[in-house]
This record gives structure tokens, sequence and C-alpha cells, in this order.
């Protein structure tokens, strides 16, 4: 995936599909976070709030996340 600017996002066994604002974190590599590459695991930021992803996006061509309290 090139580009990316929704994910899917679960809040209370729901699924919504929300913006990202952008990347807070990426314990992958300090880089990752400075260059904004989403990967399994990284901290979002969006309308929602602060999110995990939970899945690979370059394998699975998807960003699914659950909301981070």
């Amino acid at each position: 995936i090139k580009t990316i600017d929704s994910v899917n996002l679960a809040i209370d066994s729901k699924i919504k599909r929300v913006k990202i604002i952008k990347v807070l974190e990426n314990a992958t590599n300090n880089d990752y976070q400075r260059r904004g590459v989403i990967s399994k695991g990284a901290i979002l930021e969006t309308e929602e709030g602060k999110c995990r992803v939970v899945s690979r996006p370059g394998q699975h061509g998807t960003v699914n996340a659950i909301l981070v309290k």
C-alpha cells in the first residue's frame, strides 16, 4: 500500500471507518514514526481518538485497529 487515509476501527463490538490524522508512535522503528509508516502495533491518532493497529497493512491491504483508552 502506498497511501491510506482511513482505518477500520473496532469500537464496542462495532466496526467504524474513521480518518487517520497522523502516526503517533511506531515501536518497530523510530524512522517509521517520522516518515508516517503504518505497521502492526503502531499507535495512530484518528477522529475517534488513539488506536493501535492489529492488522499487517503491507500483507492484508487494509488497516484494522482497536481503540486505546
